[in-house]
């Protein structure tokens, strides 16, 4: 059986191991954000709010330490923020 993310040759893909991180960043912000009560969108959209904050940030160092994501990524997934966030 061949693996989606393989290209043929058993060699996984650029762009599909970026879909792979996104999908489980995206991941890790679901479960962030349902700790907090808050939506997803206010987790990536501009909302300041205390709870949404707070998810970002737990959503942040998640995707830091467990997926070992750069911050230009982080901030790319987090609804374009720079690495000051």
């Amino acid at each position: 059986m061949d693996c989606p993310l393989c290209d043929g040759h058993g060699q996984i893909e650029t762009n599909d191991l970026q879909m792979t991180e996104t999908m489980l960043a995206l991941a890790i912000i679901k479960e962030c954000a349902e700790e907090e009560g808050v939506k997803v969108g206010d987790v990536i959209g501009p909302v300041r709010a205390v709870l949404n904050c707070r998810a970002r940030e737990k959503a942040s160092y998640r995707m830091r330490h467990e997926l070992e994501m750069g911050l230009k990524g982080i901030g790319r997934v987090l609804g374009g923020r720079d690495h000051s966030t």
